[in-house]
């Protein structure tokens, strides 16, 4: 075939794809025109044939009145379609005035439902309009023909109950995701739409109180404690903590203050919940607020009280979710740290490798970060060896008067001469000075016993070795590092009451000891006294005493439970299944009574009942108190060129003007000259 039939064919082809084009436009125009006697199958296809139909003719629909529904079937028997400005604008005397787009429109179309036929007739059609003008591009703008999609819709729900983002993120996100336009106003409405569902309302309160009853039913270890007014039965006051918080909070207690460690088992660890409502009080609070997973939550609530309409609800699956994550950053922590990993050395483990070695192996993580923190320091400093006549004149008194307390911070907290009676217990004195600054001196005591004195009174307030004991050590052979100079108190609990005297002691420097001193040092640690540490009845206390008790109860119980419950469980019997849960909730229950809400006195109560759980929907909301004016956060700021509208005036009392007061009025100040000049004459 040559070039020219080729191009033939081209052309007949392109003729006949557009007259193709031009029969499904003929078909579409047909379709889409309205007349008496047009049927439709449903009212479905009804709906988006009107919505077409307007958009193609640049004017809105609405339903209008006059429907009909079958009262057998509760079918639609009949429809009436008008134009959206069709019908009078009624002034609402009880409301603020607004506008109105209904002019009176007489567009008309009824459609009927015909049992004869089988589908759904237009029997009455007014197509003429009245009072406006139509527009083809209706269809973005006329509210009831852009009506945003399913797929649309379910995002913006997701964004605004679950993402809690926004309008103008929501906006962004729709624009990128689906490329379309959408009408801000659109958008707010359907934000406020879901919103309005999500919300509990009135039952907020009681919504949030059963799913915390519910909790404690599954595990009586949840605390949970509410107060209510006795008047409006609203909620005032609620607390809760679940059983990993209990354990946490008690944990860090223990550690944060382990001066108070005996009293607080004494008198708080026979009822492990009692010890929470230190947490409830705004006097003492036990250091719980100081940590960083409550700064966390700070931020929570300060990110969550942004927004007016925030429900209990809402607040409390936040602040469970807020803790959920931090647990799983704890237990990633924890994972992370068993990966054996090559790591560049710091040091405690470069220069002091044997002292960390026997830290990690005795004391708690915090004390050996502490220890870590002082070798590390250690290296700012400078070490001299001196003799102990020019010590007394080295020590001089602080004048305190006329210094700022935060320049003392690193300053001498005692006199050797002072503090030692006997200097023959001496073996070695160390000056010790910073690098940058030597104004002040600190003094390190070597003494036979392998104990030393420092100026700084860390090792006796503080219970652990300080930076220049650890200068020192670098530079002698005679400052000797032992594990009993650590407090037993910062000891694991498996290691106390250990004995440590066989202890080897731990030199770090490899600098050899003079010819010229004569003194030995002892291979056994001893006491200030120097008689050898005896581990017996005075060095065991009543708290390590009253905790090995503690911890050999818990293993028998835990052993034997272990086993009952590994018994039944395999031997797969339902009636001794049940028999074992019954035993475990009645001795829970005799233990552990459920809180149940008391009407009474507006408190708490103990009590068995049932019951008292299907009061709790009844309570009501805790009453919201709004401060008086305008919120701050809504005021609008004005532009410099933007003129006041501020309708407050003064008026003055003396000629009745507005504008100024009676301080600053003209006719006042003129009555005065006048008077002035009278008496002058």
């Amino acid at each position: 075939m040559s070039d020219n039939e080729y191009e033939i064919e081209d052309i007949a082809e392109g003729e006949e794809e557009e007259e193709e084009e031009e029969e499904e436009k003929k078909e579409e125009e047909d379709t889409m025109k309205l007349y008496v006697g047009k049927t439709f199958h449903n009212w479905d296809r009804v709906a988006n044939f009107m919505k077409k139909y307007a958009a193609t003719k640049g004017h809105g629909v609405r339903i209008g009145g006059g429907g009909k529904v079958d009262k057998t079937t509760q079918e639609i028997t009949k429809r009436t379609y008008l134009c959206r400005h069709a019908g009078k604008a009624k002034s609402k005397s009880s409301k603020r005035q607004t506008s109105s787009c209904r002019v009176e429109c007489p567009w008309r179309v009824n459609i009927w439902a015909k049992k004869s036929k089988g589908c759904l007739e237009v029997t009455t059609l007014h197509d003429q309009h009245v009072g406006h003008e139509l527009y083809p591009s209706a269809i973005k703008f006329v509210p009831t023909l852009r009506k945003l999609s399913d797929e649309i819709m379910e995002e913006i729900r997701f964004l605004t109950v679950v993402a809690k983002a926004d309008a103008t993120i929501q906006y962004r996100i729709i624009r990128e995701k689906f490329k379309i336009r959408i009408h801000r106003p659109d958008l707010y409405n359907a934000i406020s739409k879901f919103r309005r569902e999500s919300t509990p309302g009135e039952a907020d309160a009681g919504i949030l109180l059963k799913r915390l009853h519910k909790k404690k039913i599954e595990d009586p270890r949840w605390v949970v404690s509410m107060k209510l007014d006795p008047i409006t039965s609203s909620l005032t006051h609620l607390f809760w903590m679940s059983p990993e918080q209990q354990i946490l909070w008690w944990e860090i207690l223990l550690q944060n203050y382990p001066q108070a460690k005996d009293y607080l088992i004494r008198s708080l660890g026979c009822n492990f919940q009692s010890w929470a409502r230190a947490f409830t009080s705004k006097y003492f609070t036990a250091g719980a607020q100081t940590t960083s997973r409550n700064e966390g939550e700070n931020s929570v609530l300060k990110r969550l009280f942004g927004n007016s309409n925030l429900s209990l609800c809402e607040l409390f699956d936040a602040l469970e979710e807020r803790y959920q994550e931090e647990v799983d950053y704890c237990e990633f922590i924890n994972w992370h740290q068993t990966i054996p990993q090559i790591r560049p050395q710091n040091v405690s483990t470069s220069i002091f490798g044997p002292v960390a070695q026997q830290l990690n192996e005795f004391v708690m993580p915090n004390i050996m970060k502490k220890q870590e923190e002082q070798m590390e320091l250690s290296l700012y400093y400078h070490a001299v060896e001196i003799e102990l006549e020019i010590l007394h004149s080295k020590e001089m008194i602080l004048d305190e008067s006329n210094q700022c307390i935060d320049n003392l911070f690193d300053c001498p907290q005692v006199q050797i001469s002072l503090f030692l009676e006997d200097t023959s217990l001496i073996l070695e004195v160390w000056e010790v000075v910073y690098l940058t600054s030597q104004k002040t001196s600190h003094f390190v005591c070597l003494l036979n016993n392998g104990t030393f004195l420092c100026t700084c009174m860390i090792n006796k307030t503080h219970g652990y070795p300080c930076r220049h004991f650890y200068r020192v050590m670098t530079l002698t052979s005679t400052a000797r590092f032992h594990i009993s100079l650590v407090n037993q108190r910062w000891y694991k609990d498996i290691l106390q009451g250990t004995d440590i005297s066989n202890k080897e002691f731990v030199a770090i420097s490899s600098m050899k000891m003079s010819a010229l001193k004569t003194h030995s040092l002892p291979t056994q640690f001893l006491n200030s006294n120097g008689s050898a540490i005896q581990v017996g009845a005075s060095a065991i206390n009543t708290e390590i005493t009253k905790s090995i008790s503690k911890k050999r109860k818990f293993g028998e119980l835990w052993g034997l439970g272990r086993k009952v419950m590994v018994d039944v469980i395999e031997n797969n019997n339902e009636d001794t299944y049940r028999e074992l849960c019954e035993v475990f909730l009645s001795i829970q229950k005799k233990l552990q009574p459920r809180i149940v809400v008391d009407n009474s006195n507006g408190g708490v109560s103990n009590s068995n009942n049932n019951g008292e759980s299907d009061n709790i929907m009844n309570i009501r909301n805790p009453v919201e108190r709004r401060p008086k004016g305008r919120p701050k956060s809504n005021k609008r700021m004005k532009n410099t060129l933007e003129l006041s509208n501020t309708k407050t005036q003064y008026t003055c009392k003396l000629c009745k003007q507005k504008g100024h007061n009676s301080k600053t009025c003209k006719e006042k100040l003129d009555n005065a000259n006048k008077e002035n000049e009278v008496f002058e004459r």
